[in-house]
């Protein structure tokens, strides 16, 4: 074989090589843009693409395991005054403990804080969405409230509302995260607990099933984590909510399977009383 046919061989597969390469660099970099998360939508939202076409996340079992120390045992009775000194902060099942007039102060408690609408989403947007700051009746973020309160204890009670039924576990974290940086960035001296999302009836949950104890219980275990990961404390006042199949007892619900009679609020209150944070 002439030099020149050498050549011209040597060319050819040194060039077929060369455009293997490139193809396999191609496909390694789409595949891992495909297998990336999360993903990001044009306004900078954190979406979830099996979430938005609704194939949910089953949030029925739950992940790793929670050190106790995060929860709140049994404590010696911590009085009114302890109650009186804490911010109760999240969505409607928080907001009803207003109406139902449980609080210090009554229906005009300066010591609930939810939404305008007495709700409030556990989403993306958590950081920058407004409360009505109940000092002034004006809406502002929660970042701001915490800055100007500065309370000395806060209960964080959120999940209901979007969270149980629409996040993926990651979803679920990463927003709550969100809620509680907001809150210690402005007020680093706060002292938070997180409490555990309330149970619903037996009949809520035939009528909601993205609402079932099973997907909440699991639920609640991201919360654990979360005080765990944070340095928080945990409340796990779910316990004395439940009848013996885990759903909300009879004499709690108010109705609609969801939300609290004035009997409910008081006996986490009383849960809350004493089971302190020291």
């Amino acid at each position: 074989m002439s030099t020149r046919k050498i050549e011209s061989a040597t060319f050819i597969i040194t060039s077929i090589s060369l455009l293997l390469a490139a193809v396999a660099i191609v496909l390694l970099f789409v595949l891992g843009i495909k297998g990336s998360k999360p993903i990001f939508s044009a306004s900078g939202a954190e979406t979830d693409t099996e979430n938005d076409s609704g194939n949910q996340e089953d949030n029925s079992q739950s992940t790793g395991t929670v050190p106790t120390s995060v929860v709140l045992d049994e404590t010696p009775d911590y009085g009114q005054s302890y109650i009186d000194s804490i911010i109760f902060l999240g969505d409607s099942t928080t907001a009803h403990m207003r109406s139902r007039g449980v609080l210090t102060g009554g229906t005009e408690t300066k010591q609930v804080w939810s939404g305008e609408n007495n709700t409030l989403n556990l989403d993306y947007n958590i950081d920058t969405t407004t409360i009505v700051y109940p000092e002034t009746g004006e809406k502002i973020t929660i970042g701001q409230a915490a800055s100007l309160k500065k309370p000395e204890y806060m209960v964080i009670t959120m999940g209901i509302n979007n969270g149980v039924a629409y996040c993926t576990e990651t979803q679920f974290k990463s927003y709550y995260q969100k809620l509680i940086d907001t809150i210690l960035e402005n007020s680093p001296g706060t002292k938070i607990m997180l409490q555990s999302i309330f149970p619903v009836s037996a009949q809520k949950e035939k009528d909601t099933p993205s609402l079932a104890n099973s997907r909440i219980d699991a639920a609640n275990v991201w919360v654990k984590e979360i005080a765990e990961q944070n340095n928080l404390r945990y409340l796990e006042t779910a316990t004395i909510l439940k009848d013996a199949t885990g759903a909300l007892k009879p004499e709690y619900d108010n109705g609609d399977g969801l939300h609290l009679t004035a009997d409910g609020y008081r006996a986490l209150l009383e849960y809350i009383r004493t089971h302190g944070y020291k």
